[in-house]
Order: C-alpha cells, then sequence, then structure tokens
C-alpha cells in the first residue's frame, strides 16, 4: 500500500526516487538501511514533512523506530 498522508493543502504521497513508497518497503543508501513504516506530509509550506522508519539492519535484541526528515532516507512528500 502506498504512503500517503494529509497535508496542508490536501493528500500528499510518498515518493522515492520518482516511485511510490509502499508501507514496510526496504530503503538503502549510504546512511543505512531502513525500513519506512509511514509518516506525516507537510503541515505548513516550508515543512517538508516526516517519515518514520525502522532500523533495516537489527543491531541489538531491541528495536529502534526513528522520525526522519524524508531527504534521510532519499524521499520527498509529492502533493497528489
Amino acid at each position: 500500500m502506498n504512503i500517503i498522508s494529509k497535508g496542508h493543502d490536501g493528500n500528499y504521497i510518498l515518493m522515492h526516487k520518482n516511485q511510490p513508497v509502499q508501507a514496510g518497503q526496504v530503503i538503502t543508501n549510504h546512511r543505512g538501511t531502513y525500513i519506512v513504516l509511514g509518516g506525516s506530509a507537510p503541515h505548513k509550506p516550508a515543512s517538508t514533512g516526516r517519515v518514520n522508519v525502522r532500523d533495516g539492519i537489527v543491531k541489538h535484541l531491541a528495536v529502534s523506530d526513528q522520525s526522519f526528515f524524508p531527504g534521510v532516507i532519499d524521499c520527498e512528500w509529492v502533493k497528489q
């Protein structure tokens, strides 16, 4: 399922390299490997929104969920 969120001026879809991001999709870049869980579209014009991710490589027995700006995992919110 594509990740869609209501933003300040309508619905947005999360994109990675011009392709919609699916919930549970694994994204790897120079910062690491992440499982995309969801996110929040921009809440005002100057915002980039947020993405919620989980470490894709378990380093300990604990699960580590985090919230980042979308650019950290090479994504962006695009207005539908």
